[in-house]
C-alpha cells in the first residue's frame, strides 16, 4: 500500500544553470510545476536528484538540486524503492542566493505484512 505525503526541501545550484533574469522571472511565476530525476553517477554527490521544471517556457530545463542533506537522507529510499518522488512545486526562488522552496511530494511504499 502507498501512502502519499509531502516535505519541504530546498532547490540549490539555480545561480550556476539559470541567468538572474529567469530566476526573476521563474520567482514572479512561482508556484512552478517540478518532477525529479536521481543522478547517482554525478560527479560531486552519488546522492544527487536533479530538480527539472515542469511547466513552459522552461518545460524540461535544469534549474538545480535538492539540497546535499536531503539528498543524503533520501536517495537510498529512492534506490530500494521505499519511496517515490511523484512531482512537486517550487513555491519561490531568492535569486540572491540561488535557493528555491519547493513542496515536494511522494509517496512511501509500506512494509506488506
Amino acid at each position: 500500500m502507498d501512502a502519499r505525503r509531502t516535505m519541504m526541501l530546498n532547490c540549490v545550484g539555480m545561480r550556476h544553470r539559470v541567468t538572474l533574469t529567469t530566476l526573476r522571472e521563474m520567482n514572479e511565476s512561482c508556484p512552478l510545476k517540478v518532477k525529479f530525476e536521481r543522478e547517482p553517477k554525478n560527479l560531486y554527490d552519488v546522492n544527487a536528484i536533479r530538480v527539472i521544471c515542469d511547466e513552459r517556457p522552461w518545460k524540461d530545463m535544469h534549474v538545480g538540486y535538492i539540497a546535499r542533506q536531503s539528498a543524503a537522507e533520501i536517495a537510498g529510499r529512492i534506490d530500494h524503492g521505499r519511496i517515490q518522488l511523484t512531482g512537486g512545486y517550487l513555491n519561490n526562488v531568492n535569486d540572491g542566493s540561488g535557493v528555491g522552496e519547493m513542496k515536494v511530494e511522494f509517496t512511501r511504499r509500506r512494509a506488506k505484512n
